[in-house]
């Protein structure tokens, strides 16, 4: 008989992972009833990000703290979906500008709407003191 050294311990770094996948599945969930299919919290990171009147590229991805890689997948993913467009910049032809379509600023108001709820939900879980310490430590 095979026994674990940590005798089915699991550290309180795998449950937040859990839940933090929990949490991301719901939201996906809950965009899709919204008409935002395929769509996830990994998109977040640009439209949360973005300005109303719209942000050049190299500001969005340092806001978002991802590589410029990562940024260029989401930027493409939510260009083809017609969520965002990407146009010269006026002050500066050599740079772009992340704008808003009609249908990408439903899904921010969406995505921040289904993420106060989940928070809402989570905080429950979690507790007041816990949520206000993880907030407090996030840069």
């Amino acid at each position: 008989m095979n026994k674990s050294i940590a005798n089915n311990y699991t550290p309180i770094g795998k449950l937040l992972q859990h839940m933090s996948k929990m949490y991301s599945t719901e939201a996906s969930g809950l965009l899709a009833e919204r008409g935002h299919k395929g769509l996830s919290l990994s998109h977040t990171a640009l439209v949360f990000n973005l300005d109303t009147d719209g942000t050049k590229c190299t500001i969005v991805t340092k806001r978002a703290c991802i590589k410029r890689q990562s940024m260029a997948e989401l930027a493409n993913d939510l260009e083809v979906r017609n969520y965002v467009k990407r146009v010269d910049d006026p002050n500066d032809k050599r740079a772009q500008i992340f704008i808003f379509t009609k249908l990408g600023m439903k899904f921010a108001t969406d995505a921040k709407e289904i993420c106060e709820l989940l928070d809402k939900k989570y905080e429950a879980l979690l507790g007041t003191d816990a949520t206000t310490k993880i907030r407090g430590s996030v840069d």
